[in-house]
């Protein structure tokens, strides 16, 4: 049926822009009618794109009007590509409608004819219903570049023709994201945007991930609204080789060196990625070469949150050592550290070692004496002949001073005497050989002065009123090749309270010329008593016997 439409303009007036509308015609301009308008066809598809605008520009009495500017609206509501009706008044024109990532005019919406300059509703208006085509969507990783490193995407998005052929689809947006199962994390790479066979390919920094998805919505968003386009979504996604990080071995160590054969050899090293993080939850191996020719794999361990390892090896053998990482699913083989060479010797131990006698009096003879040992498949003297040194250190010192060597008999035994000036402690050691490991002994501290002694002490009387007087009183004694009286010393009378475990000094008591000492207090309390002298340069302390007395 043909829709008749009556709507006046100025002829003579100048024409406006194509997607203008002017302002009402003057009363006396004559009237023209838009008549037999038709918009073909009513469905549309990526396949039939085109949409064909017919009609007739009449006057009022019916006879064809020419000249006259008209525009096709297409359902995004843009009225667009001018055409003039010919010298019949007709007009026969074709848009194309369209599709990508910015805007899309091939959707659901109305079509219809709009003269220009008319202040008048469009005329004709159709529905335009779109007929959606199914899509798909490839991606391809680059899983064989390190992590951090830069790489491509690249893929195809496609449509499924009418004609059965998948075909690219240019111009549209295709979201990228990555996912690390490892780390249970989504990476977001961006967008791609098709060439014109549907090919894309973007730039990235490369993630870490496990699984790669490219995503084609359908959906063009134009001030916040999404529209949809005639395409349907799709989406891919694949799990190839996970992506991995370039590694490093770095601050491999070896101690002790040289080692000891059968004994302990810690071997450290650090596994790091090309970004400087540590690379945790890697086997990291240490290697064994007697020729630095074949290797054989002797220990390797999971690396801590340090991306680090700490094996303690057995080292049987001199011979070459390195760290070896052979790669995993999130990093990378790397190169062996480089050599390092470890001498094996026999293992040396000094079994005993004693400094007597203990206390030895100033001036005195002190003799220190061991045993050296070295280990053959089991512990075995060391025989004759081994250097041993004695070294001494005094007391407040840090610092160890050589006093004199000897060497081993035949058990591996040894002794040496020296003249006793100061208090302090005594070691042996033996430094070795190409042969054996040095070694060291345990010190042995002497003290280094006469010998004192108490020879009586009583806190009395027992029992005592409380706030009633007690006397504690003693004899103290040297040793001068005899127990001879010690004069002049400062002894301390110290209590302890029944149920406490603490000493307090109440006061002191000098001795006399039989080193006899008294002090007299005022019993408070149930509690233990006791004398201690000090010592000085020359004489050692002592303590002497405890005395409970009960106060009442």
């Amino acid at each position: 049926m043909t829709r008749k439409f009556v709507l006046s303009f100025a002829a003579s007036a100048a024409l406006a822009a194509p997607l203008a509308l002017g302002p009402p015609a003057h009363a006396d301009t004559p009237a023209v009618t838009l008549t037999d308008v038709q918009i073909t066809p009513t469905t549309v598809s990526m396949d039939a794109p085109d949409l064909t605008y017919r009609g007739r520009v009449v006057d009022a009495d019916g006879a064809p009007v020419a000249n006259q500017r008209l525009c096709g609206r297409t359902p995004d509501g843009i009225c667009s590509g001018v055409v003039v009706s010919g010298a019949d008044g007709r007009f026969d024109f074709t848009k194309r409608l369209f599709s990508n990532y910015r805007t899309v005019s091939m959707r659901d919406g109305d079509a219809a004819v709009a003269l220009l300059n008319s202040p008048l509703a469009p005329v004709g208006t159709t529905r335009i219903t779109v007929t959606r085509q199914d899509t798909r969507v490839t991606i391809a990783p680059p899983v064989t570049t390190p992590v951090g490193r830069a790489g491509t995407v690249t893929g195809r998005l496609e449509r499924h023709a009418t004609d059965g052929r998948w075909v690219g689809i240019a111009r549209e947006r295709v979201a990228l994201r990555a996912y690390d199962r490892r780390a249970g994390r989504t990476v977001e790479l961006g967008d791609a945007i098709t060439e014109a066979d549907g090919g894309y390919a973007a730039e990235i920094t490369v993630p870490a991930a496990t699984s790669w998805t490219a995503q084609f919505y359908g959906i063009v968003w134009t001030d916040g609204t999404g529209i949809a386009q005639p395409y349907r979504h799709s989406n891919a996604t694949v799990w190839p080789q996970a992506t991995q990080y370039d590694t490093t071995l770095t601050g491999f160590t070896l101690s002790p060196k040289p080692a000891g054969a059968g004994g302990p050899l810690r071997a450290s090293v650090q596994l790091r990625r090309a970004d400087g993080t540590p690379a945790p939850q890697a086997y990291v191996g240490v290697s064994y070469s007697a020729d630095n020719r074949t290797w054989r794999r002797v220990g390797a361990d999971l690396t801590d949150a340090r991306g680090r390892i700490d094996l303690t090896l057995s080292a049987d053998k001199s011979g070459y050592w390195r760290a070896e990482f052979d790669g995993d699913e999130s990093h990378r083989a790397t190169s062996p550290t480089a050599p390092q060479y470890v001498q094996v010797k026999t293992r040396t131990a000094f079994a005993s070692f004693n400094a007597a006698p203990e206390p030895v009096r100033k001036g005195a003879t002190l003799t220190v004496s061991g045993r050296l040992n070295r280990h053959q498949g089991a512990w075995y003297p060391a025989g004759r002949g081994a250097k041993v040194t004695i070294a001494f250190r005094p007391d407040g010192s840090t610092a160890w001073t050589t006093v004199g060597t000897t060497t081993t008999a035949d058990r591996g035994s040894f002794r040496k005497s020296f003249k006793a000036s100061r208090s302090g402690t005594w070691r042996a050691s033996y430094a070795g050989s190409t042969t054996y490991l040095g070694a060291t002994s345990g010190g042995d501290h002497v003290q280094v002065g006469t010998k004192t002694a108490f020879t009586s002490f009583n806190a009395s009387p027992e029992p005592v009123r409380k706030g009633g007087r007690l006397t504690a009183a003693g004899r103290l004694t040297r040793h001068l090749g005899s127990w001879q009286p010690a004069s002049g010393a400062t002894v301390r009378i110290q209590f302890k309270p029944a149920g406490s475990s603490t000493w307090t000094t109440l006061g002191t008591a000098k001795t006399g010329k039989k080193g006899t000492f008294a002090r007299s207090f005022t019993a408070t309390k149930d509690g233990t008593w006791r004398a201690v002298y000090a010592g000085s340069t020359t004489y050692l302390p002592s303590t002497g016997k405890t005395d409970y007395v009960d106060v009442r």
